[in-house]
């Protein structure tokens, strides 16, 4: 009789005493000044759900030669933690930890599946993936610059810059370092016109004034040229028959002497000094030849009016994204009713000061009441005295976050009802907390949304609410009493030092 154990899918940290049967699709050893040298590993199972793996630097001796790549294992017993930080290689909610008790041991193949998750060119490019997870994607190699070698962390290390196109001729511009970089350029340097298919797995997503492009993840991302498996095969059915050839780019030196041609016609202009500039009271056209030193980027070139407009806009875009941000909240923590009580309960009286009343907090209220009454209380949910719901942990994560959205927009909100304009890093500093609080609520999103969190539909309900922030007459925020005193009162009866040791907020 086969033995029984849990999908990846299903398993949750309440207890330790799992057994999975999963396939180890990626290794490497990672070392930080705090855990010293572990093994990471990327496992999937039968479903393609995926589960980052960490064996601390004491076992990774006795276990690493039990889980070679491309092989299937059955583990049991073993620790789950909350998965949290940038560049994580799978979406899973939880990272599996090695204990000093866990078993791996030999199975039967169950699949020979690569368990890709490739992500679409434009779903890259518009912005629409998180950027704190790392993707697979694939292309061909369209065209290629030189191999640079620069300095990096005082070694000196290679850099490869180039083009990726899909099955549609979407362009997706990568950049790769070390021997990732040596690799694809030796692959394309070897090609002899035929195409070069890259795939990339575990790529992060880079973007610098709005152009989004991907790159390697340390020692984390995997780079495979030509790799022999269907999905390649497909790809290569589905491209443009247009012959398109790889090129390759010759670098332009990043500084350059340019010399002025006699006959050009600004050289009709007496040349002056910035000194003799500023001392002078005539008004003319001269020719300065000079050194760019900065550019005054602050608020001296800016339309002030125009630009307070577009300050007022983005707030209110930010108050709907909060809004969600709790609602999302609720709904994930919405399996046992005191959590979410306590949660929206200490996020109004301690991140929003009680102030019911005000522009962003009172919102919040109007906006937690009809989330509750339209959508949580139909459900029937019974308040446990002491219930915690299965999510509590990762809320223990978000209060810091939470806090800083309310206090942060209402500060915003605060300047700009005063007429003033906000400095654009007090703007930066709220979209960091934001992403910070998005990536940690979309590692539990199929959660949340089994929940009955439905994004769209709610947010088409509330963001009426928003779009009066800053009117002169604007809609009145007033918590309807009766339903807020009935949404907390079971909370208000238990002790508060109690009730903040269990939820930490």
């Amino acid at each position: 009789m086969a033995a029984s154990f849990a999908f990846l899918r299903d398993i949750r940290p309440y207890k330790t005493s799992w057994r999975v049967q999963v396939k180890v699709l990626h290794s490497w050893r990672q070392y930080t000044n705090l855990t010293g040298e572990t093994l990471e590993l990327v496992v999937a199972d039968a479903q393609g759900m995926k589960i980052h793996a960490s064996i601390k630097k004491d076992l990774v001796s006795k276990y690493v030669n039990h889980l070679p790549v491309n092989e299937w294992r059955f583990i049991e017993t073993f620790a789950l933690n909350h998965a949290s930080g940038q560049f994580r290689p799978t979406g899973h909610l939880y990272k599996m930890s090695f204990v000093t008790g866990t078993t791996v041991l030999r199975c039967d193949p169950v699949s020979d599946s690569s368990y890709l998750s490739l992500a679409t060119f434009p779903n890259i490019l518009n912005g629409d993936l998180n950027p704190y997870m790392l993707i697979d994607v694939m292309g061909q190699v369209v065209n290629i610059g030189e191999l640079e070698t620069l300095e990096a962390n005082n070694k000196p290390t290679t850099k490869l810059d180039f083009e990726l196109r899909d099955e549609n001729d979407e362009r997706l511009s990568c950049t790769l370092w070390g021997s990732f970089a040596e690799q694809v350029f030796n692959a394309c340097d070897a090609a002899d016109g035929a195409r070069v298919i890259c795939l990339i797995r575990f790529a992060k997503i880079k973007a610098y004034k709005g152009v989004r492009s991907i790159s390697n993840s340390f020692d984390v991302t995997q780079v495979l040229i030509n790799p022999p498996i269907p999905e390649v095969a497909a790809f290569l059915t589905a491209l443009p028959a247009d012959g398109l050839a790889l090129t390759f780019r010759e670098s332009v030196p990043k500084f350059q002497m340019v010399t002025v041609a006699k006959d050009d016609a600004y050289l009709q202009y007496e040349r002056k000094t910035i000194s003799e500039l500023l001392s002078s009271m005539e008004i003319g056209k001269v020719r300065v030849v000079c050194t760019i030193y900065g550019i005054d980027t602050d608020w001296a070139w800016i339309d002030l009016n125009k630009d307070k407009e577009k300050q007022k806009e983005e707030a209110i875009r930010l108050g709907v994204e909060l809004s969600l941000f709790v609602v999302e909240a609720m709904f994930l923590l919405s399996d046992d009713l005191r959590s979410m009580l306590l949660f929206c309960f200490c996020l109004l009286t301690y991140a929003g000061k009680k102030d019911y009343d005000g522009p962003v907090v009172g919102r919040l209220v109007r906006v937690i009441q009809y989330v509750f009454v339209t959508y949580i209380k139909p459900k029937n949910g019974v308040y446990h005295d002491d219930g915690l719901s299965i999510h509590v942990e990762l809320m223990k994560t978000c209060p810091q976050h939470f806090n800083s959205g309310v206090g942060g927009l209402n500060s915003l909100v605060s300047i700009l009802k005063n007429g003033s304009v906000v400095k654009s890093y007090g703007f930066e500093y709220y979209n960091q907390e934001m992403k910070k609080l998005e990536e940690k609520l979309r590692s539990a999103k199929e959660f949340s949304e089994a929940n009955g969190f439905v994004r769209d539909e709610i947010k088409s309900n509330i963001v009426h609410l928003w779009k009066s922030l800053f009117e002169e007459t604007p809609e009145v925020i007033n918590p309807n009493k009766p339903i807020l005193f009935e949404l907390f009162r079971p909370v208000r009866d238990e002790d508060l030092r109690r009730r903040l040791a269990s939820l930490l907020i």
